[in-house]
């Protein structure tokens, strides 16, 4: 049973592979974690596409969410920026990957099922791994422009 719909935001645009990598890691935790996930670095559209025809297909997903998960880095995404305070105003909760692998560790005494859990703190390794990742590319970037 699914705890709901949840959208991953974060940093696409000016990130190698379109930051696939940390939007895999939160997906594949929030999935663990039992959500149903919407994300938006699979969106494809035409190859004529605009950033704004991007953005304005990601909020037709986000609208249907009942949860938004900010990635490392949403901070300086305009786009993710967006999306938050959408979302914070329409009321779709934030929600902390932290804690809802501190919701699931407790699950864990009474019937998760063992090799999910291991499977997420491996997920939450790699998701941390992906975070310092996109910190080191995002301070690199910016001491190149500088």
């Amino acid at each position: 049973m699914s705890r709901g719909k949840v959208y991953i935001s974060g940093p696409i645009t000016g990130i190698d592979f379109g930051n696939r990598f940390a939007f895999s890691c939160a997906r594949n935790a929030l999935e663990l974690c039992g959500y149903e996930v919407v994300d938006p670095s699979e969106v494809q559209l035409d190859d004529e596409a605009t950033w704004t025809d991007y953005m304005r297909a990601d909020l037709k997903l986000l609208l249907d969410c009942d949860f938004i998960y900010m990635l490392e880095g949403w901070e300086k995404s305009r786009g993710a920026r967006i999306e938050r305070e959408l979302a914070k105003n329409l009321r779709i909760k934030e929600i902390d990957l932290d804690e809802e692998s501190e919701r699931v560790k407790k699950r864990a005494s009474e019937d998760i099922d063992v090799d999910a859990y291991y499977d997420l703190q491996i997920t939450m390794g790699f998701a941390d791994v992906a975070k310092r990742l996109a910190t080191a590319i995002s301070r690199f970037e910016e001491e190149e422009s500088r």
